[in-house]
């Protein structure tokens, strides 16, 4: 399956998937003596998942910092209570979510992550356009991940207002499942930059897995066909979200999908919602939505009002049937009335997200072109006779019209619909891929260059006859992009984005701000496929 060409790929994979990585001697604080709490590895190379002796995850708290604040986050495992079991968990200070660490628009921390864990790690700031050295990918902007036992000082700059976010960028398929995860929320130096309401609520949606899900292995990735799905669904860590509210109260919440694989369509039936941004700042057009379309990594900010008291359902609306996620209990109170403001639609993104220095970008002609499709080794991954053939493709049916941008129905794997075959493919049988059109590189061996200023025009294409299409979410390291077009349709809301989901069959047209100097990745956001090989590097040049 594999070329010999595919060194460079596999050396890094193996990168990001070892259990074994030392710290770097350039680490430049460390904790000699390992925790207590890391278990003995089982004998039959998986992870621990024993209870034993662990502390009880605590809710997610807010932890707020100024300019020039050091702060430390340590990872650790412990126990949390999902689907009326207690399952091993990994957290950061002790919380489940991570603490929210709030900043001001421009702040630079000094965050210090120590490693308690079973595992070595690292933390990438995701979203965040900083110093490069900061971003946590091992070999190519951290030498080594941190160790168990070890610790690792990061300098985090914040020059963006909105939600970003926390994880690891090793083995994240297995300690961003498990609960490492947080995220970052930078209030903006402009007081006129949001809309005007009664209390703001970060919301991170997830979901997770029982004692009894399959195991995560050591030496490999599993699911990398589909990815992992968890059967619990968790708000902020939680199985039974409840969230107080009052009638007439405007609340703007924030959204952050930090499930490995799965797709989330938001929606909060009784309430009118409000479109008003997305990863890294606001629309130029706020727009009503009955539903939000969240896939791994995203961040989206909608605004919602309840008028009559009652209790209502935070669900995932997919089209084959809808999933509770929480719920918000409405009471009359005395709000202060916003009402009048909330029925307005802003149009604020030219003038508040410096959209238009990349208008002029939108129709110029395509730099680069990249393909996503996939390689299985037939020889190591046997196809259940039921999960081959057309039924590879019979999920692809089930369409999605209520993303809030793109002209045509979008075709989403809400589920893992192929369940076995997915539990026997693995980073060792099957290859997703990146394929560069032009010089026909595939993966990390596309190398990129740019320079500081470039807008680069990116077309990125889902292709629909590979051997399982399915949908994926495209990131992009220390950058902003916007979507131009999708399937040949000019975008008429544009906001800056750091993901963007691509589905089977699609072509996006994306424009890249080239404008944070470094070495960088882009890869697919579902983490199996990231660890099956769809990653790529790109060099943005002073």
């Amino acid at each position: 399956m594999r070329k010999a060409n595919d060194t460079a790929v596999l050396t890094l994979i193996v990168m990001l998937s070892s259990c074994t990585l030392t710290q770097s001697p350039s680490a430049t604080t460390s904790v000699p003596t390992p925790a207590t709490t890391v278990a003995a590895v089982p004998a039959d190379g998986t992870f621990p998942t024993s209870v034993e002796g662990l502390p009880e995850a605590k809710p997610m708290e807010t932890k707020e910092l100024s300019d020039g604040a050091k702060y430390i986050v340590t990872a650790r495992p412990v126990k949390q209570r999902i689907g009326g079991q207690w399952i091993r968990r990994l957290a950061y200070n002790g919380t489940v979510p991570g603490p929210i660490i709030k900043v001001k628009q421009g702040a630079t921390i000094f965050l210090t992550l120590k490693n308690e864990t079973e595992i070595p790690t690292t933390l990438h700031p995701h979203g965040l356009r900083l110093d490069y050295h900061n971003d946590g990918v091992v070999g190519i902007s951290q030498k080594a991940a941190i160790a168990p036992g070890g610790s690792y000082d990061y300098t985090l700059k914040f020059p963006d207002a909105g939600m970003y976010w926390y994880h690891p960028h090793v083995r994240e398929d297995y300690s961003q499942a498990l609960g490492m995860y947080g995220n970052f929320w930078v209030v903006p130096k402009d007081p006129n930059f949001y809309n005007s309401v009664n209390r703001e609520v970060a919301l991170i949606l997830d979901d997770a897995s029982g004692k009894d899900a399959a195991p995560f292995y050591r030496d490999r990735v599993t699911h990398t066909l589909m990815g992992r799905y968890g059967d619990v669904m968790l708000i902020n860590g939680q199985d039974h979200f409840v969230l107080q509210a009052q009638a007439d109260e405007v609340l703007r919440f924030f959204l952050t999908n930090s499930a490995s694989t799965r797709t989330i369509k938001f929606a909060l039936p009784g309430a009118r919602m409000k479109l008003v941004g997305s990863d890294g700042g606001l629309y130029e057009h706020e727009q009503w939505t009955d539903a939000v379309t969240i896939s791994p990594s995203e961040r989206y900010i909608v605004e919602a009002r309840y008028a009559k008291p009652g209790t209502y359902d935070i669900v995932n609306n997919k089209p084959d049937g809808s999933v509770k996620l929480g719920t918000v209990e409405v009471s009359n109170g005395p709000a202060p009335k916003l009402i009048a403001d909330f029925n307005k639609l802003r149009n604020p993104g030219l003038s508040i997200t410096d959209l238009k220095v990349v208008k002029q970008k939108l129709k110029g002609p395509i730099d680069k072109q990249l393909t996503i499709t996939l390689v299985i080794d037939h020889s190591k991954l046997s196809m259940p006779h039921k999960e081959s053939g057309h039924d590879m493709h019979h999920m692809h049916q089930v369409q999605d019209a209520a993303k809030p941008q793109g002209p045509k129905p979008r075709a989403i794997e809400w589920t893992d619909e192929m369940a076995a075959m997915n539990s026997k493919s693995d980073n060792t049988n099957l290859v997703w891929k990146l394929i560069d059109a032009k010089t026909k590189a595939e993966n990390m061996h596309i190398k990129w260059q740019f320079k500081r200023g470039d807008f680069v025009k990116i077309r990125v294409y889902n292709d629909p006859k590979s051997v399982h299409p399915m949908q994926h979410p495209i990131h992009f390291h220390g950058q902003r992009f916007v979507i131009a077009s999708l399937n040949g349709q000019a975008n008429s809301n544009l906001v800056w984005k750091d993901s963007a989901l691509i589905a089977p069959g699609e072509t996006m047209d994306i424009v890249l701000e080239a404008a944070n100097p470094g070495q960088w990745m882009a890869h697919c956001h579902i983490a199996e496929h990231l660890h099956a090989g769809m990653m790529l590097s790109f060099n943005v040049s002073e």
